[in-house]
């Protein structure tokens, strides 16, 4: 069987796994939660095997209802067997602001290369009133710096730990196995 694999938006540091390193919450109904702490700015890609389809949607659903939009932003990526058409699975990345020539919601095949952008980093550092969380206080809060929220339907998550290293492009997050249709 074929295999899809992603690996890491950017070089960083791994600052949760599910809750095993601090308190975590899904965004959607993914599972296998990833965050990766990064600085404010950063570009955040989509790094995957290729050839594949992927369709790219916009959701304003994670965190709190009240948090700033790019703090309740996601963008979901469903990936797609490029002979086949058939669903692989798919990844969600969180907490993502609006980036320059970052790819728009809709179908794409990435067929000789392996990144799509996807947003950026938010410029928030700290969760204020303003920014991040609102006026929530609350232990479940789900900033813990800036970082970009990582999760995942249909696959399996690599062997990480709390406080690892990753490389762009390079350190393996999830892989999905390809199966008929």
């Amino acid at each position: 069987m074929p295999v899809v694999d992603v690996y890491s938006p950017f070089s960083g540091t791994i600052t949760n796994i599910d809750s095993l390193c601090a308190p975590h919450k899904a965004c959607n109904g993914e599972g296998y939660l990833i965050d990766i702490a990064a600085l404010p700015g950063t570009n955040v890609y989509l790094y995957t095997t290729y050839p594949i389809k992927v369709y790219i949607s916009t959701l304003y659903q994670c965190c709190y209802g009240i948090s700033p939009d790019y703090y309740r932003r996601i963008r979901r990526v469903d990936l797609y067997d490029y002979s086949t058409n058939c669903y692989v699975g798919s990844v969600f990345y969180g907490h993502l602001d609006q980036a320059a020539g970052q790819q728009p919601d809709g179908w794409t095949t990435l067929l000789t290369s392996n990144r799509l952008l996807l947003g950026k980093i938010p410029g928030c550092t700290k969760c204020t009133s303003t920014c991040c969380c609102g006026a929530i206080k609350d232990p479940e809060c789900c900033f813990s710096g800036p970082h970009v929220h990582i999760g995942m339907i249909n696959g399996q998550r690599a062997p990480l730990a709390c406080w690892q290293t990753v490389s762009e492009g390079t350190t393996l997050l999830y892989s999905f196995q390809v199966y008929p249709c």
